[in-house]
C-alpha cells in the first residue's frame, strides 16, 4: 500500500541511527564529515523527478469529460509536451480485465489534458456507462519522450461528469491461509470502505484512503467471491483458500525476481519497472493455477535517494500484477534495488550511500513495510544484538516488519529472508559511515532462522520448507567478481557498525564468508529444507549443492571451522523476470560448465518463472519462459 505521507527534510542530530559514524546534521541535511573533508549531499538527490500525486494528475469533471493536471511543485520533472492514453475498463468484462486504449490526449505545456468522453460513446462504449451514468476510466501517462511513467484508474458519473470516490490502486488479495485473507486497495478519498466475501461484510475501522481489510471465518479450500466497494465504485474478483494444514492436496505455485527496467522502449520501462515481461510472469502464473507467486526483490530499478520517486516506481511494479493479484497472493521479499539512499559526492562512480533515515519512515525497510502487505511473524529489528550500541533503547536499526517472514500453504512452508538488510552500498571499500554489506544475514535474524526453521522442521503437517532471499548464496554469472552476494569475491568482511570494530565480528567468527558458512549449517541441519531460491544474478541457474562441492577460493579467505556439506539442496535462481541479463562466469563450483555440470546443472539466459508442483511428498519444478511458453528446464 502506497504511504502518502510526505517525507522527513529537516533531520536534527537525534534523527541519525547511532550504528552510523561521521554524519552531522547541517541546516536540517546529513553531511559526512572524515578528517578534513566535509561531503554533502549529492545535489538535487532529495527531488524526485515524479510524485504519485502529480502523475494520478487529479482528474475533474467538465461539460464535456475529464480535465487532468499532472503539476507538483515538488517533483523535479514534468510531463508537459507527453500524452495521455485513456480507456473505458469493465471489472465485469473477464476474470482479468485489461484496458483497450483507443484514443489519446495531449498534455500541453501546463502539464494539463483534456478526456472527451464523445470519443467513448456509441460502438465504444464497452461499458455501458451512456445508459448506466457511471464508469470506470483507465489511463496511461508517457513523458515527452514517449517513456510510460504511470498507468491509473477512477471511477466516474456523468450528466455531469464527475470524479466519485474511487478504488485507486488494488485490489490485491494477501495473506491468505486456509480460513482469512487481506484485500488491500487504495482510494483517491479517505472513508470506510467494505468487502463483501462469503455472505458478510467487512470493514474498515475509521475513514482512510489506505485500505487492509481482514477477512475471517472463511471456508477452507474454496473458491472466494468478493466485492470491494467504495463510494458507488464496486469491483469483483475471487481467490481460493489454502488447504487445511497437512491435507497433502496438489497444487502450484510460482517463483521469480528481478523485474527492474530493461531496456528503456515501451513497457520494458514503465518508469521502474518491466511491466511487459511482468505482466506475462502473472499471466503465466494464473494460467497454471498457481496458488500463489512468491517474488523476492527487485521489483524495480530503486537506488532512489529520495522516498516520493521509490514510490512512483512501487506504484507501476503494483499496477503490472494487476488484475492477476486481485486472485493470486503475490508476496514479495527486499532486494538491493528496493534499496533508498543518503548519497553523498565524494568523487567516486557511484558516491558514498547509507541506508535512509529517520529508520522509522524513510529507510527501505519501512516504504517497503508500507507499500506490501506480508506476514507479520518475523523478528523486529537488530536491537539488542552484541553490536548494538544502545542495547536498552530500540530504534538504532531498521524494521524487519513484512521483510523478514514465514507462511505455509498446505504442506509448503515458504521462509522469507532479506539479504539487504541495512545495506550500505559503499561497502566494504568505503567505511567511513558503515553500515551492513551485500548479503549478509546478521544476528537476530539468522537465530529468528534457526528457530523458525527447527519448528517448521518439527510441523507433521509440512512436508516441503523453502528458504528465499534476494541475493544468492553461490553466484554463476553477474555477481561472481564483484561484492554482490553473499560470495563477497570469497573475502570475509564485516558490517560496519560504530562501536563495534570488525575486528570483534571476526574475533566472534561473524565474518562474511562464516556467516554464509553458518546460514548453510542452518539449512542443510533440516532435512524439510528443499532448495533456497534466490535472485539478483538475471538468469536462470540450477545449481546441485552437495557433499564435495567447492566452496572457498584457496587463494583467499580460508575458514578455521571450514562447512562441510553432507547432503544435496538446491540452489535456484530465477532472476529473469525483465532485469537486463548476466551470462555466466567461472566460480570454484561451476569450472568446467557447460561441459561439466557435476554442480551448476543449467544457466540460462532466458526469461523465466519457476513452477512448483507440489502433490504430497512430491516436488517438482518447471520453469517457463514467459514471454515465448518455451519450456527452460524441469527436474522430478
Amino acid at each position: 500500500m502506497l504511504h502518502l505521507i510526505e517525507p522527513v527534510w529537516a533531520l536534527t542530530a537525534d534523527d541519525v541511527p547511532a550504528i552510523y559514524d561521521n554524519i552531522h546534521i547541517k541546516d536540517g541535511q546529513p553531511v559526512v564529515v572524515s578528517g578534513k573533508k566535509t561531503l554533502r549531499l549529492e545535489p538535487n538527490q532529495a527531488t524526485p523527478d515524479y510524485t504519485v500525486a502529480m502523475l494520478q494528475g487529479n482528474p475533474v469533471g467538465t461539460d464535456s469529460g475529464f480535465l487532468f493536471s499532472f503539476t507538483d511543485a515538488a517533483a523535479s520533472e514534468t510531463v508537459a509536451g507527453g500524452t495521455l492514453f485513456y480507456s473505458l475498463w469493465d471489472p465485469r468484462e473477464s476474470r482479468y480485465p485489461m484496458p483497450h486504449y483507443r484514443y489519446d490526449a495531449p498534455i500541453d505545456a501546463q502539464g494539463q489534458a483534456r478526456v472527451d468522453m464523445s470519443t467513448l460513446t456509441g460502438k465504444y462504449d464497452l461499458s455501458g456507462w451512456e445508459s448506466a451514468g457511471k464508469g470506470i476510466l483507465y489511463y496511461r501517462v508517457t513523458d515527452a519522450k514517449g517513456a510510460i511513467v504511470y498507468e491509473g484508474k477512477f471511477f466516474f458519473t456523468a450528466k455531469p461528469f464527475k470524479v466519485g470516490t474511487s478504488i485507486t490502486a488494488g485490489p490485491w488479495v494477501a495473506k491468505v491461509t486456509d480460513t482469512t485473507a487481506t484485500i488491500a486497495f487504495d482510494t483517491n478519498r479517505a472513508v470506510v470502505a467494505s468487502v463483501i466475501a462469503n455472505g458478510r461484510s467487512f470493514k474498515d475501522k475509521t475513514a482512510t484512503t489506505r485500505h487492509e481489510i481482514a477477512l475471517s471465518g472463511l471456508p477452507t479450500a474454496k473458491s472466494i467471491a468478493y466485492t470491494v466497494q467504495a463510494g458507488g465504485h464496486a469491483e469483483s474478483y475471487a481467490f481460493s483458500t489454502a488447504p487445511k494444514p497437512g491435507t497433502r492436496s496438489k497444487f502450484v505455485f510460482a517463483y521469480s525476481t528481478d523485474s527492474r527496467e530493461a531496456i528503456a522502449s515501451g513497457e520494458r520501462s514503465m518508469a521502474g519497472v518491466n511491466a511487459y515481461i511482468m505482466r506475462k510472469v502473472m499471466a503465466v502464473a494464473a494460467a497454471e493455477d498457481a496458488v500463489f507467486l512468491q517474488f523476492t526483490g527487485d521489483t524495480m530499478s530503486g537506488y532512489d535517494a529520495n522516498v516520493p520517486m521509490q514510490w512512483v516506481k512501487y506504484a507501476n511494479f503494483q499496477r503490472a500484477i494487476l488484475p492477476w493479484a486481485s486472485r493470486v497472493p503475490v508476496y514479495t521479499g527486499m532486494g538491493n534495488h528496493e534499496t533508498i539512499e543518503f548519497l553523498w559526492d565524494n568523487n567516486t562512480e557511484y558516491g558514498l550511500t547509507c541506508d535512509r533515515f529517520p529508520f522509522d519512515t524513510d529507510s527501505a525497510e519501512a516504504v517497503f513495510a508500507d507499500v506490501f502487505v506480508n506476514p507479520e511473524n518475523g523478528p523486529e529489528s537488530e536491537d539488542g544484538s552484541f553490536y548494538d550500541p544502545n542495547p536498552g533503547k530500540p530504534g538504532d536499526f531498521p524494521t524487519y516488519k513484512e521483510n523478514v517472514y514465514f507462511y505455509t500453504w498446505d504442506n509448503v512452508a515458504m521462509v522469507v529472508l532479506n539479504s539487504q538488510y541495512l545495506y550500505t552500498g559503499s561497502l566494504p571499500n568505503d567505511t567511513t559511515v558503515g553500515g551492513n554489506v551485500w548479503g549478509y544475514i546478521m544476528d537476530k535474524q539468522l537465530a529468528w532462522l534457526q528457530t523458525t526453521l527447527a519448528t517448521l522442521q518439527q510441523d507433521a503437517n509440512i512436508d516441503h520448507i523453502l528458504v528465499t532471499q534476494h541475493t544468492p548464496v553461490f553466484p554463476n554469472g553477474g555477481h561472481v567478481h564483484s561484492y554482490n552476494s553473499m560470495w563477497l569475491k570469497g573475502e570475509n568482511h564485516t558490517p560496519v557498525i560504530k562501536g563495534t570494530p570488525p575486528s570483534e565480528f571476526l574475533k566472534q567468527g561473524k565474518g562474511s564468508i562464516d556467516r554464509r558458512d553458518d546460514y548453510l549449517r542452518t539449512l542443510l541441519a533440516h532435512s524439510k529444507v528443499k532448495a533456497i531460491l534466490v535472485g539478483d544474478e538475471h538468469n536462470y541457474s540450477r545449481l546441485l549443492i552437495k557433499p564435495g562441492m567447492p566452496i572457498y577460493d584457496k587463494r583467499k579467505y580460508q575458514s578455521r571451522k571450514p562447512l562441510t556439506i553432507d547432503r544435496d539442496l538446491w540452489h535456484i535462481t530465477v532472476g529473469s523476470a525483465g532485469a537486463p541479463y548476466y551470462y555466466v562466469e567461472s566460480a570454484p563450483w561451476n569450472k568446467g560448465y557447460p561441459k561439466d555440470t557435476q554442480y551448476l546443472k543449467l544457466l540460462s539466459t532466458q526469461h523465466a518463472v519457476a513452477l512448483f508442483r507440489v502433490h504430497g511428498t512430491s516436488l517438482e519444478l518447471e520453469v517457463v519462459n514467459p514471454d515465448t511458453l518455451d519450456r527452460v528446464d524441469t527436474i522430478e
